[in-house]
């Protein structure tokens, strides 16, 4: 656990202010101010395991950047809880003050010019697993 701790003007290419991977994280009553990062700019956590708890409680987050997630990137990560603390003026391309990437994503695509391409409900790792060649998807 970290509590009571200030993150101010670190930077990274994940997490700003902290990456962590695979574990539990668990934030109280800290500062994350002028952090930045390319994926995850006060915090990028990496989970292999749906268990895994991000849990942030009367943090606050101020003036993070970064491409994706300005103040958190959760990869993988499918439980967390920010909801006590404040996010203020974090900037990023994607994600706002926050980024998940799926662990799986779903397609139902039924017809693309000028490829007709048919699948449904097909997830990326059959997509990726399969032997047909996927040249182009538009969305």
């Amino acid at each position: 656990m970290i509590s009571q701790t200030t993150f101010l003007q670190n930077t990274a290419n994940l997490g700003g202010g902290i990456y962590i991977g695979n574990q539990e994280l668990t934030i109280d009553s800290s500062y994350f101010i002028e952090n930045s990062a390319l994926e995850g700019g006060a915090i990028a956590t990496m989970a292999s395991s749906s268990t895994t708890l991000v849990e942030l409680t009367q943090s606050t987050f101020t003036s993070n950047n970064a491409s994706q997630g300005a103040a958190l990137v959760a990869l993988g990560v499918q439980k967390y809880d920010y909801s006590t603390s404040t996010f203020q003026t974090n900037t990023a391309l994607y994600g706002g003050d926050f980024a998940s990437v799926p662990t799986s994503l779903r397609l139902k695509i039924y017809y693309v010019e000028p490829f007709y391409l048919y699948l449904d409900s097909v997830t990326t790792k059959e997509l990726l697993s399969s032997s047909s060649t996927v040249k182009m998807i538009f969305f």
